[in-house]
């Protein structure tokens, strides 16, 4: 029985509907709090779309890594991440911040990461297939 809870196929299935609940609660949340994006010519949408579609990604995220994944540091430095980039994305929601200002909290914990989990010996900045670690991380060699 415990063989399920490890297959990839099942982690998987629980994973696509646990975010399809999340996507529909949040969804009628944004609409209940008037939390849309109101259609304009720089949109494809007709009518008010509701935000915070993120939440039900992170929500499904944080679920799934508490069942299913190892503790470890490195997922670990994986979720902080991805938390912290959830952020820029909740302000942008409830903001709505330009998008340059986006683009420089995402580029700071890309760039920052390495120095902030450095002290756990994890190297976020070491992917050297990544021109984009090579240019952000450049000063650690």
């Amino acid at each position: 029985m415990l063989q399920i809870f490890t297959s990839p196929f099942f982690v998987t299935v629980i994973s696509f509907l646990t975010a399809i609940v999340f996507t529909f609660a949040v969804r009628d949340f944004a609409r209940r709090r008037g939390i849309v994006a109101a259609p304009k010519a720089d949109r494809w949408h007709k009518k008010p779309t509701a935000m915070l579609g993120g939440t039900a990604i992170f929500l499904t995220t944080l679920l799934m890594y508490a069942l299913f994944v190892p503790k470890t540091t490195g997922s670990l430095v994986i979720l902080a991440g991805s938390s912290f980039l959830f952020l820029v994305g909740l302000v942008d929601d409830i903001k709505n911040i330009k998008p340059y200002q986006k683009l420089i909290g995402h580029k700071s914990v890309f760039c920052n990461g390495d120095k902030f989990f450095n002290s756990h010996r994890v190297h976020l900045c070491r992917a050297r297939f990544c021109k984009a670690a090579r240019y952000c991380c450049r000063s650690e060699g």
